[in-house]
């Protein structure tokens, strides 16, 4: 019987569930006293394939977008287990206007600090499940759920692990070169990939 071991669309918008609980409460409401300006938008999926001009593009930052990048063999498994390691994308894309110094709404002059902090902060949310299985720990009850994955023809599926691969600060994906050679939207981006290990069976 074929298995369907393709689980991006779940784990794509596990991702998502676990920003949103994970980030800082400044990036995702206005807060008082304001020390950030919050994401617009954190969505599964390519911003630009969500705009078709340059005023939309920019009206929609600051953004957070993910998806899925690749699907390839794993090399562990059990007994009538696919393994599966599935390449997800985390892209943030904020305009220099929108740029703040740590802990407060002054605006950052220097961009290359700025994505280090901005970084640092995505991964800290990315990663904050202890078990390592990109799973959401509640903001207010601090209850954890795991990524809920189903085989489209009733199999048994579980994440089992999470691991980071690379941190683009500019340029080493298409997604921050287009944006870094965007001149004119006085913006910039970073991107995290990142790998989810499936067990399909």
């Amino acid at each position: 019987m074929a298995i369907s071991f393709s689980h991006t669309s779940a784990i794509v918008e596990g991702i998502i569930a676990a920003l949103k609980q994970h980030l800082p409460s400044d990036w995702l409401t206005t807060m008082a006293p304001a020390t950030e300006t919050p994401c617009k938008i954190i969505d599964h999926g390519d911003l630009s394939h969500m705009v078709y001009d340059i005023d939309s593009f920019s009206s929609l930052m600051p953004a957070i977008y993910v998806k899925g990048v690749s699907v390839t063999q794993g090399t562990a498994g059990l007994d009538g287990m696919v393994d599966t390691v599935e390449r997800i994308r985390v892209v943030h894309a904020r305009r220099r206007d929108q740029t703040h110094t740590a802990s407060a709404i002054t605006l950052e002059d220097n961009i290359s600090e700025a994505k280090e902090r901005y970084a640092k902060e995505l991964l800290a949310a990315l990663f904050t499940d202890p078990y390592r299985r990109a799973g959401t720990i509640n903001r207010t009850t601090s209850v954890r759920t795991d990524i809920t994955l189903t085989g489209a023809t009733g199999e048994t599926a579980k994440v089992w692990n999470h691991v980071f691969v690379s941190l683009d600060y500019g340029g080493g994906t298409p997604e921050t070169q287009a944006i870094q050679q965007a001149r004119w939207l006085d913006s910039w981006a970073i991107a995290i990939d990142s790998d989810v290990h499936c067990w399909t069976g």
